[in-house]
């Protein structure tokens, strides 16, 4: 019986072989459309699912006067908004902020042993940047990968780059950067292969290194101008995000309403 069920198909398809043609090609691209648009999915879907945190980046939203008004999105904020929240408002766990060369126009430079690279994606960051967001540290320290100022995270390709198979923790990198030329210390090396995420700088350094303090340090009253770093906040299981988000508005309003 199901042999003539195929004999039946195949003398229809024969006797109407433009129509057959048209019919099988629209459901091929039907099925390989569905199927991408699956995978696609699937790939967006899979970023920054294994840090098992309520995780939060601020955006703020920006108006342009000379533009009647005209508002945009961006992913950033001033510098002073993560701790200020972290600290006032009792929902948020830990905060981190991260900003890196791009953001200046400036390409950093690493050099070890007399050997200088170019290095796009490098980040400077708060040392709280590791309790926010998950990184696979396969050298030094979990806990603390920057146990100081002048310390310094590689991702694992960097890693290999500039020292081949040789252990990276303790060597000693000169870098140059947009607040100038210093020595750093390794002091630990992530994997970025392991987990899908959004952020995964080929560097980490830390705020607190001299140069990029005293950076900083000038804009801890700056709420509105200078809108340049990254601001990751972790909130309590408990947490009502709307209320979180009403609070920080009021506290960005009662420091940086004169400003604006």
């Amino acid at each position: 019986m199901f042999s003539n069920y195929i004999k039946i198909t195949l003398r229809n398809l024969a006797k109407n072989k433009l129509f057959s043609l048209i019919n099988i090609f629209g459901l091929s691209v039907g099925m390989a459309s569905c199927l991408l648009l699956f995978l696609y999915a699937s790939q967006e879907l899979s970023y920054d699912t294994h840090h098992e945190k309520r995780i939060y980046r601020i955006i703020s939203t920006l108006s342009q006067m000379e533009d009647n008004g005209q508002e945009f999105l961006a992913g950033t904020t001033s510098v002073p908004v993560g701790p200020a929240l972290t600290a006032q408002i009792p929902e948020v766990m830990a905060s981190a902020r991260l900003t890196g060369a791009s953001i200046f126009g400036f390409k950093d430079m690493i050099t070890y042993e007399g050997n200088s690279h170019y290095v796009e994606g490098g980040v400077i960051a708060d040392s709280t940047l590791f309790d926010v967001l998950e990184y696979d540290i396969i050298e030094g320290s979990p806990e603390i990968p920057l146990p100081h100022s002048n310390a310094i995270v590689l991702e694992k390709e960097l890693a290999v780059k500039l020292f081949g198979q040789e252990p990276a923790i303790g060597k000693m990198l000169n870098i140059s950067t947009a607040m100038g030329v210093g020595d750093y210390e390794v002091t630990g090396v992530y994997e970025k292969g392991t987990y899908d995420s959004h952020m995964e700088p080929s560097f980490i350094i830390s705020m607190m290194n001299a140069p990029w303090k005293q950076f900083f340090d000038q804009m801890t009253n700056q709420w509105v101008t200078n809108n340049m770093v990254f601001t990751y906040l972790v909130l309590d299981d408990q947490a009502d995000e709307l209320i979180v988000d009403q609070k920080m508005d009021e506290i960005f309003l009662e420091n940086g309403a004169e400003e604006m």
